[in-house]
């Protein structure tokens, strides 16, 4: 998001030589999609905007005197840290938010304040709309859901990844109206305009080709000993054909998995005085300690893009599979097929703090990343109907990683 925004440049030190001959050291801005001082320039104009109204207890006075006078909703512009680059979206909302309150500050005269605000010209404030609308569902995942407890889900890495490269890919985003509003409106219901990308202005655009430039390189397709979670997390294994749709990876991961559990299979049932010790080798290769943390609860948003895939399944009763003690592959293979068609029902593993499922037949993919609790699965009856899957589930869901990805990606 900081690249997108303007409010980060890659730099390179070059040695230069100039007219005389003599060398020196200089920064060049490297930053895939160009530089863009503009964005900087527009963060720095809404820091000093925001300041001007909360240093001085005179100047809130009057901004809150000429809110209530005007019955404009309560949505305070704070004075955010610079140091998070999230603060810098949530500043553009509260900004285009309180536009008409500093409209209507700005005619009635609030000394020095024409000085601030002329500062930020119409098409800035156009500017303003296209780069928040761009940038909101970014910011969404980073504040609510991929740094949730400091955790990440990694059996949605591709999930992320579809969702993120399909909005950064849309022929018009939903821009934050400007203008009077109920007094009743919050940022959460505001309401908002389609915009055309073949509408934007240079800067919205400018800020739409880095992020995608930044997705091209920190979200490079997965590879399938990075998707095993997938086909191992109930909540993404009958969407995987969706989620792993790419150059054969479903079919690459599929087969990985049916290998490991073979593996798991042998180990399950090998008598424990066995020179093996049942120990299950799941190291594909080096590689493999990248996978990520235990998947943990995650926040459901009611916003039209978050269902973006528009995957949806139908809510069934929980069916119960023979399962064969046998160390053949025959009978390992067997197994795995019948859980990759296993069809769970939702409703009986929801997290505690989650209320229950909709009782319509039907659940959208982003309702059962919300509510359903993998783990406590796998605790009251996949480790009882599916102790080799569970043996692997414990392997790929216990790895733990540091939070390179998603300060890579999401960092607010």
């Amino acid at each position: 998001m900081g690249y997108g925004l303007g409010a980060k440049e890659n730099t390179r030190t070059v040695t230069e030589t100039d007219e005389k001959g003599v060398a020196k050291k200089v920064q060049t801005i490297v930053t895939p999609g160009g530089a863009f001082p503009e964005g900087m320039r527009i963060i720095k104009c809404c820091r000093t905007l925001g300041h001007f109204f909360t240093k001085s207890p005179q100047r809130i006075s009057k901004r809150d005197t000429q809110r209530g006078a005007s019955d404009l909703p309560e949505i305070s512009f704070a004075d955010l840290a610079a140091t998070r680059v999230g603060s810098t979206v949530m500043m553009y909302q509260s900004l285009l938010a309180n536009h008409c309150l500093f409209s209507i500050l700005n005619a009635c005269g609030v000394e020095d304040f024409d000085k601030v605000w002329s500062k930020l010209s119409d098409i800035d404030f156009k500017s303003i709309q296209e780069m928040e609308a761009i940038t909101n569902l970014l910011f969404s995942y980073a504040a609510n859901d991929s740094q949730q407890s400091n955790a990440f889900n990694n059996s949605l890495l591709p999930y992320y990844r579809k969702a993120l490269m399909k909005a950064l890919k849309k022929d018009s985003y939903k821009v934050m109206c400007l203008g009077r509003q109920s007094p009743t409106t919050r940022l959460w219901n505001w309401p908002r305009e389609s915009r055309s990308v073949k509408d934007f202005t240079p800067n919205g655009l400018h800020c739409l080709n880095r992020l995608r430039e930044q997705l091209k390189l920190r979200m490079k397709a997965p590879k399938a000993y990075q998707c095993l979670s997938v086909l191992l997390d109930p909540a993404t294994k009958q969407f995987a054909e969706d989620l792993l749709d790419e150059e054969g990876l479903f079919d690459s991961t599929r087969a990985l998995l049916k290998e490991k559990h073979r593996e798991a299979w042998r180990s399950y049932n090998t008598p424990a005085d066995d020179n093996s010790g049942g120990v299950v080798n799941t190291s594909n290769n080096e590689e493999e300690d990248e996978e990520l943390e235990i998947p943990t609860e995650m926040e459901l948003h009611d916003d039209d893009d978050d269902d973006s895939l528009g995957m949806v399944c139908e809510l069934v009763e929980d069916s119960v599979e023979d399962v064969n003690s046998d160390t053949s592959d025959k009978n390992a293979d067997e197994v795995f097929e019948k859980w990759m068609s296993h069809k769970i029902n939702f409703s009986k593993y929801v997290f505690d703090s989650q209320p229950a499922m909709k009782d319509s037949g039907k659940v959208q993919f982003k309702e059962i990343v919300a509510k359903f609790d993998t783990m406590k699965y796998f605790r009251e009856t996949g480790n009882t109907d599916w102790p080799t899957i569970c043996m692997l589930a414990r392997i790929h869901f216990s790895k733990m990683d540091n939070s390179a990805f998603q300060e890579r990606v999401f960092s607010t």
